[in-house]
């Protein structure tokens, strides 16, 4: 009996084939440009398109360097898919420089803390990261073995020893941008990287430029700047951001993130133009790492996968060859089969067999299904399999299927799947009317009238197991039949489709230019990128590889990892700026040699306790005033020794000067002043001639085009004697910036007192922080050259000191932090002025008679009194004598000290009950 072939419309979605070399690198556009910024601790973070806008800005010519960069990469890179000229085991070495940018702080890392990023440098570009092992099976099989190794440079640009660890102090450490890319070595010779304290970006761990970026201007500043807790996984690193550097070279190497031409995962769906990496949101955790949220594709837009078109009576058991709905190619549904029933279909276009064997009164028709006899025979069944392909993730909710029997054909038939080994029979959700479910999972015809087409309906439940079924893995359905009233009796099914569910390709969550915290791969797709770039004259980045540029960058084979002994470059530094001799000031220093290991040391404090040793850390107490000139000396491992002497400033302990204080630096008293330019940068306070507030000299911080810079000037001692309840400082400033935007203005002068000798610093005033910030701050405006204020220009600043600023050893600093468009600053006429705030009046028992008086006076002290001090202080503040009264009482005679001018003093007692202050009168 022949089957009516009832075929419903196709539900037909539009699938973009798959997009071929050419197009995927066209989307390189704006991908393979400007900086790409990366990582805080938390999650990285970048400032890809601020940088590439400011470098474009200053620079129109990128443009056309990256439009003719992308042409040069499409075309290499279609004619090694065609040609293979990157061989698989092609071996790239690229030398390699690391700037230490520091002032001594926890950015100055250890040399081994460079070794540990190296090691993780060239594990990940080689696939010898152990943790390859765990990335999610879709991607293990693309897995970049990319043939880089990344070497430490042993001689640098001069052709001098090194061991490819450049140390530099530096206050740009603390602003790290492009200007903090301190003694850059030629970068078509080497791959510079420079680590600092702090990038100006909030929240941005690194940036590198790619290649058509840096072009001729940028040159010297092309190659990558990172945070020091980014290098590595030890020291002030940790396994978690140990991964930064390899991200930041990729971007070195020409690659985008995954999601594209923006800084900000998360946000939208985009794409790099690498042929193996799927479009993406990108993400900042590994919470899931088969996501597929870019790319899913509900299965109701497929209506039926399997149709049975191309089946004939004579075709056999297997489908013959067809073109299923497939999403394109995502995933492969295998061809149908018929296992263990007849030799062909009854009729074309479905699959239709007999031979189900039979169970029941087949001769009566019986509709009862308790009178059936037959069981579910395992060996007889269609069979149909899915499977994910191109790194696809598929979730199957419910599959349906048109069924039909001849009047003698199968009562029953039900669905089992692969996932439990075939154990189990599927739920039923539906059927049409002409069956009934039992049991939930078997479907069973309760009319014995012949269906005449394929119009009846039934939907099984798949069940939770199908939840996440990726490539490579598969899930195969079989279904069968049974009790048939006659062996000949026919079942078949017709448009199976999975009609609820989705799919999708998987993204790349675990790729090294991710964001994610659970990098591990790069892609076959991004090494041929890479590969193309290092091949590439832009930037000179084929330069960098070649025998000539390895044998002079002391690269080549042999190479062996610190096997070079070098000169040493002895350095040192010590915890505070200068030291106060005569109060256990105590002073830490610390060996800070580079570009080898230190075999010996000697260290030579003159004046100093101790006066030597041989420790790479020494604390050292000075116990007399001046310049000391500290020298250190090193040995390195072939014997040979190296020295450096430098002066450190040991100040007097008591002041100098007392409130209240005023200087206008008319008389070179800028001599008692401490300068910081310790660093020798650009930038350093200075007396100038003929430019004043008032007078003719001030103090001068020559800033203009250097900026990003923090230098700051630091008083001499200034006593705040003990009976003033307030002080007020008064200074005039000017200074100007060479922008107008407002939102450019990053500088900030900043006012401190230390009351310790500079061991702690304090910028909080009585009232609020002492900083001058913004237009406040700049009185001068913007002007496009070295600023000169007018008259009009200078401004008075004021500043109240708290109650606790007192003590003879008092001293204030001014540090200026310049930005991006720093300009001179200057600053005249400080005034420290002040209230005692005392009562005229001793307490009961005490008395001073004659007052005034002029050789000497007698001060009357109560018999209870034991302990105590007296001191006879001047208007001004300055001490004029000090005895104890301890065991004093009764009257006792003070004679005025020799030479004490006539004027107004204060007589200050100091007891166990308290202090208590007398004005007294010299005649």
């Amino acid at each position: 009996m022949r089957f009516g072939l009832c075929k419903e419309n196709r539900y037909i979605r539009k699938v973009e084939p798959n997009t071929s070399t050419m197009k995927k690198l066209l989307l390189i556009l704006g991908v393979l440009i400007g900086p790409a910024f990366s990582m805080a601790q938390s999650q990285f973070n970048c400032g890809f398109e601020e940088a590439r806008r400011q470098a474009i800005a200053k620079d129109p010519s990128i443009l056309e360097r990256e439009r003719e960069f992308r042409e040069n990469l499409i075309r290499a890179t279609l004619e090694e898919q065609t040609q293979g000229v990157y061989k698989n085991n092609q071996r790239i070495i690229v030398p390699i420089v690391f700037h230490i940018i520091h002032n001594n702080g926890v950015e100055n890392i250890a040399d081994k803390q460079v070794y540990d990023q190296m090691r993780i440098l060239n594990e990940d570009f080689n696939k010898l990261n152990a943790d390859t092992a765990l990335v999610i099976p879709p991607y293990r099989p693309i897995i970049a073995k990319c043939g880089f190794e990344f070497r430490l440079a042993t001689r640098d640009e001069a052709g001098r020893c090194t061991n490819g660890i450049d140390r530099i102090r530096s206050q740009k450490t603390y602003n790290g941008n492009d200007r903090s890319k301190l003694n850059s070595w030629f970068a078509n010779r080497y791959l510079n990287v420079w680590v600092v304290n702090t990038i100006g970006a909030q929240g941005v761990a690194g940036y590198a430029y790619q290649p058509p970026t840096v072009g001729s201007t940028l040159f010297f500043v092309d190659g990558i700047i990172i945070l020091h807790d980014y290098i590595g996984s030890i020291g002030t690193s940790n396994p978690n951001s140990s991964r930064a550097l390899t991200h930041e070279i990729g971007h070195y190497l020409g690659l985008a993130h995954p999601w594209g031409n923006t800084n900000e995962p998360g946000v939208a769906c985009g794409d790099d133009g690498v042929e193996d990496t799927p479009v993406t949101k990108g993400f900042t955790s590994c919470s899931n790492r088969f996501v597929y949220g870019c790319s899913i594709t509900q299965f109701t837009t497929l209506g039926a996968i399997y149709r049975f078109d191309s089946v004939t009576t004579a075709s056999g058991t297997t489908e013959p060859p067809y073109n299923p709905n497939n999403a394109g190619g995502l995933f492969d549904p295998a061809r149908a089969k018929a296992v263990g029933v007849g030799g062909n279909s009854t009729v074309a276009g479905a699959f239709a067999f007999s031979g189900w064997g039979t169970g029941g009164e087949t001769a009566s028709g019986d509709t009862t299904f308790a009178n059936l006899s037959g069981t579910q025979d395992p060996s007889k069944y269609y069979e149909v399999k899915f499977t994910p392909l191109n790194r696809t993730i598929m979730k199957m909710n419910q599959m349906t299927f048109m069924a039909a029997r001849t009047n003698d054909g199968p009562r029953t038939f039900a669905v089992r799947s692969s996932l439990d080994n075939y154990q189990t029979n599927l739920n039923i959700i539906k059927t049409s009317l002409r069956m009934s479910r039992r049991g939930g999972n078997v479907a069973f015809y309760r009319r014995d009238t012949a269906s005449t087409a394929f119009i009846d309906t039934v939907i099984f439940n798949l069940g939770t197991g199908l939840q996440q079924l990726y490539f490579p893995s598969s899930v195969t359905f079989r279904i069968y039949a049974w009790n048939s009233e006659s062996d000949a009796g026919v079942f078949g099914i017709d448009r199976l489709s999975i009609n609820s569910g989705d799919f999708g390709v998987i993204e790349n969550v675990e790729n090294f230019m991710d964001y994610a915290y659970c990098s591990k791969f790069f892609t076959n797709g991004q090494k041929l990128l890479m590969t193309t770039a290092l091949n590439s004259a832009t930037a000179q980045r084929n330069n960098l590889w070649t025998a000539a540029n390895l044998d002079s960058t002391g690269t080549a084979d042999p190479y062996v990892v610190g096997g070079t002994v070098c000169s040493l470059k002895p350095e040192f530094f010590a915890n505070q700026d200068f030291s106060c001799s005569g109060i256990n000031d105590q002073v830490k220093f610390v060996d800070n040699t580079s570009n080898g290991r230190v075999v010996s040391r000697q260290w030579t404090f003159p004046d100093g306790t101790p006066s030597s040793t041989t420790d790479s850390v020494k604390t050292v107490v000075f116990s007399t005033p001046g310049y000391k000139n500290v020298t250190l000396t090193v040995t390195n491992a072939n014997g040979a020794q190296f020295t450096v002497t430098k002066p450190f400033f040991v100040s007097y302990p008591d002041a100098a000067y007392t409130v209240p204080y005023t200087e206008s630096f008319e008389n070179n008293q800028f001599n008692d002043w401490l300068n910081s330019n310790f660093l020798n940068e650009g930038a350093m306070w200075s007396v100038t001639n003929n430019v004043a507030s008032t007078g003719n000299r001030a103090i001068k911080l020559t800033n203009y085009g250097v900026g990003l810079d923090r230098d700051f000037v630091v008083s001499p001692s200034i006593h705040f004697p003990s009976f003033t309840s307030s002080h007020q400082l008064t200074f005039k400033y000017a200074a100007a910036t060479t922008t107008t935007q407002a939102a450019d203005l990053s500088d900030s002068l900043r006012v401190y007192f230390s009351t310790d000798c500079g061991n702690t610093w304090i910028n909080n005033g009585a009232t609020s922080t002492m900083n001058l910030t913004g237009s406040t701050l700049f009185s001068g405006g913007s002007w496009n050259n070295p600023f000169t204020p007018s008259p009009s220009n200078w401004r008075t600043a004021t500043f109240t000191l708290p109650n606790s600023v007192t003590g003879k050893n008092v001293r204030l600093r001014f540090r200026y932090s310049g930005g991006d468009y720093s300009n001179n600053v200057y600053i005249d006429d400080i005034n420290i002025s002040s209230t005692t705030g005392m009562e005229d009046v001793l307490g009961a028992g005490w008395d001073v008679f004659p007052n005034p008086s002029s050789e000497s006076f007698v001060l009357t002290i109560p018999t209870f009194q034991a302990n105590g001090s007296l001191t006879i202080v001047s208007i001004d503040g300055k001490i004029i004598s000090e005895q104890s009264l301890n065991g004093m009482q009764g009257q006792v005679e003070l004679k005025w000290p020799a030479g004490t001018a006539r004027g107004a003093y204060f007589l200050k007692v100091s007891t166990a009950q308290g202090q208590f202050f007398k004005r007294l009168m010299k005649n």
